[in-house]
């Protein structure tokens, strides 16, 4: 038979049934669609996703990776990122110990708190009970001052300022050195109220009540004033020495003397040195 006898004009290609996959679906041959150059779709599908990827239930999509590996990846780059967001946003805590709180006392308040004030050092230890972080501790000298200026409690007592104007009037030195001159006044006028005796009529609580008067200008003035009249007359008997070799008339005689007064014309720094001295001997306390 003749090559022009078995062809009847058809494409052999033609006539071969196209291949079932395992699935049913039927696989054209590569051969009819030029554009696929003999690839194969991946395997799962043309979506690329593989058909062994381990993908845990409920993963978003946009976590989802054409393999495992890129899968990891995506998720733990939205974790690293969620981590780092929760550690800058991470609650305040309380301090390790008390002592690490810090409190920024205005300067209208911070002359009268002394570093190692008791009530602050109590509060320290409420408040770190209570787990106060630093930001809420910084909340109460903000207080106090409002409270203050708005005249809802008493001002503070500004040490400094009082012992400037206790300086001697007219005294030109410079704002330590009124200070200076200031506390020696007040350490006079103290002194004088600690050498009292229950003899003299002045029990403890009194003696308490005068020294209230040496917190402020106007007070200390009052005790000078009764220290210079001799309103406290001494009765030690028969001029009886106190510890310091002193009578007690003799240091009264001394307080009262105008070379121990920092404000007169006759003030002498070395008599009322001496004088401060003598008083440090009979009253130590």
């Amino acid at each position: 038979m003749s090559e022009q006898d078995t062809d009847h004009g058809l494409d052999p290609a033609a006539d071969t049934p196209p291949l079932e996959t395992p699935g049913g679906n039927q696989q054209k041959n590569s051969s009819q669609d030029p554009t696929q150059g003999g690839r194969t779709d991946p395997i799962g599908g043309a979506d690329g996703a593989a058909a062994d990827l381990h993908l845990p239930d409920g993963i978003p999509d946009h976590l989802k990776g054409q393999s495992d590996q890129e899968t990891i990846d995506k998720v733990w780059g939205a974790y690293r990122g969620a981590r780092d967001e929760l550690a800058k946003n991470k609650p305040e805590g309380k301090p390790e110990k008390p002592e690490a709180y810090s409190f920024e006392w205005p300067d209208s308040i911070k002359s009268s708190i002394a570093e190692d004030d008791k009530a602050v050092s109590l509060f320290r230890e409420i408040a770190h009970e209570a787990e106060f972080t630093q930001k809420q501790i910084a909340a109460i000298p903000k207080f106090f001052e409002a409270a203050a200026e708005k005249g809802l409690i008493d001002k503070p007592q500004d040490n400094n300022a009082l012992l400037e104007s206790l300086a001697p009037e007219g005294f030109q030195g410079s704002a330590e050195e009124k200070r200076t001159k200031g506390a020696q006044r007040l350490t006079t006028a103290d002194n004088w109220v600690k050498q009292l005796t229950k003899d003299q009529g002045y029990d403890d609580a009194m003696k308490e009540e005068l020294r209230l008067l040496t917190t402020s200008e106007p007070g200390v003035r009052v005790l000078e004033r009764y220290m210079g009249s001799g309103v406290v007359k001494t009765v030690t008997p028969g001029g009886e020495r106190q510890a310091s070799g002193v009578t007690q008339s003799q240091l009264n005689a001394r307080v009262a003397d105008p070379r121990n007064n920092s404000t007169s014309e006759k003030f002498d720094e070395d008599f009322a040195k001496e004088t401060r001295e003598l008083f440090k001997r009979a009253f130590p306390d």
